[in-house]
């Protein structure tokens, strides 16, 4: 798990105040979210949803407010993305004007002239 080439783990223990982690740089999947400890001893939980979009990545955070808000509680997991996966009609209504638009192509082109390898 590596991002920016700094281990997400010695970031997440060397770093106080941070609440979570969401990795996606080395496509590791992460069924549930690992706990790591700061230097202040809290957990900080690291969670990935691999490569591709055969899963998505659920994690759910729960604060508290005391003397400032701190993490409670988080819990994570996977869904495989399947037919059997409902449509969530928010966030269906929020990538509408991305989805009625032109179609745009995910597959990168290199410029005329341009070429792997050399």
């Amino acid at each position: 798990m590596e991002t920016l080439g700094i281990e997400i783990r010695q970031l997440a223990q060397q770093v106080e105040g941070i609440d979570a982690i969401v990795g996606g740089d080395s496509h590791t999947f992460l069924p549930l979210p690992v706990l790591v400890k700061n230097p202040a001893g809290v957990d900080v939980p690291i969670t990935q949803a691999g490569e591709l979009g055969v899963v998505l990545g659920r994690l759910d955070l729960t604060f508290e407010y005391g003397n400032g808000w701190r993490l409670k509680a988080a819990e994570g997991h996977l869904l495989p993305l399947t037919g059997a996966l409902p449509e969530d009609p928010e966030v269906k209504r929020l990538l509408q004007s991305y989805l009625d638009g032109p179609a745009v192509s995910a597959v990168p082109r290199l410029a005329p002239g341009w070429a792997f390898g050399g």
